[in-house]
């Protein structure tokens, strides 16, 4: 892994939190390169009615590494625990519906999609790859005391008594050579949280579904312009060994929403493979699968107006598809931070 530091296992600007090793593992060092310089920050401070906690930065050749926690309470974590574990204990999660799911995840205290923007002495660097590592204080002691996340408490001093998401996070420099850090700012933004609304099944070209958003209360109103069943076709693809009819309904929404802002998914999800698909699925890009919505895109299609929607895979013709209705809304405000 190479020299250690005095300040602790040495931090690599390539790849995430080792997780084999008992200590927090540094990033893996893969190939060239020499530690980074650890920047002392010990910055706390307050967004989203949590407390964060940036401990430190490192220096590396490649870029900067960044170093973030956030401190969660841990009753929030046992009230979700209360709410949830019961029914998980019941029913399998995987079969629940997609807007429990979506539920569940939205209330997941240690679920939360941190997005980040460095300026180093004035220059916008943005984040190429980043790692989380999660510390559940509910669990068993048998259970929370393995892996890497106790050590990563303790490197940084954090209680094990409340919970925490402990990300680390990589900045591809913008100049030739590593520059000295004089200045160092950070954005700190949250993904949008997805928003179940209601479902409707497919109609014919011209039906019309209206519905209220669900943060804002205003009504919308979906036209259903087209709906054609459609089939996997290409190079490698085998449809006995996996599913290859979906359907693709085509929609407008009025008044309109903003890009990104909402989209429609299949409720159900995807017939399991039978075998391993070929070279030919590369033509399109599946995301979901059994657990979660299942969408396909086209490669080259570019921007889709109006809004299209693509059923799961199953292997006989799709003929009708019960649709989920998703919306996507921000609830903080970024923060901006001077750290240097």
């Amino acid at each position: 892994m190479g020299r250690r530091q005095k300040y602790g296992e040495p931090v690599y600007f390539s790849r995430a939190f080792h997780s084999r090793r008992s200590h927090w593992g540094c990033w893996q060092h893969a190939g060239k390169g020499r530690p980074g310089k650890k920047i002392s920050l010990n910055k706390w401070l307050e967004w989203g009615g949590r407390q964060w906690y940036l401990p430190a930065a490192y220096s590396c050749g490649e870029g900067l590494v960044l170093d973030l926690c956030c401190q969660i309470p841990r009753a929030d974590i046992q009230a979700f625990l209360d709410k949830w574990a019961p029914l998980a204990e019941r029913e399998e999660p995987d079969g629940w519906p997609l807007a429990r799911r979506m539920a569940v995840e939205k209330e997941d205290p240690l679920a939360f999609d941190l997005r980040l923007q460095v300026l180093v002495n004035g220059v916008a660097l943005f984040n190429k790859c980043s790692s989380c590592r999660g510390w559940n204080p509910c669990l068993p002691e048998t259970t929370s005391r393995q892996g890497a996340e106790p050590a990563l408490l303790k490197r940084y001093g954090l209680s094990s008594a409340s919970g925490w998401q402990l990300w680390r996070a990589a900045f591809p420099w913008r100049t030739k050579s590593r520059p000295r850090v004089n200045s160092l700012v950070v954005t700190l933004d949250q993904g949008p949280d997805a928003l179940p609304g209601p479902c409707f099944s497919t109609g014919a070209p011209g039906a019309e579904f209206t519905f209220a958003h669900p943060a804002t209360g205003v009504q919308h109103t979906l036209t259903v312009k087209a709906y054609e069943p459609q089939q996997l076709e290409g190079p490698g693809i085998d449809s006995t060994q996996m599913p290859t009819h979906y359907a693709v309904m085509t929609y407008t929404i009025c008044p309109e929403l903003p890009e990104g802002a909402m989209e429609a998914v299949d409720c159900g999800s995807s017939d399991p493979p039978q075998g391993q698909a070929g070279n030919g699925a590369a033509v399109v890009c599946i995301i979901g699968g059994a657990d979660g919505p299942t969408q396909i895109l086209k490669s080259g299609q570019g921007e889709r107006k109006p809004h299209i929607a693509c059923s799961a895979l199953h292997y006989e013709p799709v003929e009708q598809v019960q649709w989920q209705t998703v919306f996507y809304q921000k609830e903080l405000e970024k923060k901006q931070v001077v750290l240097l």
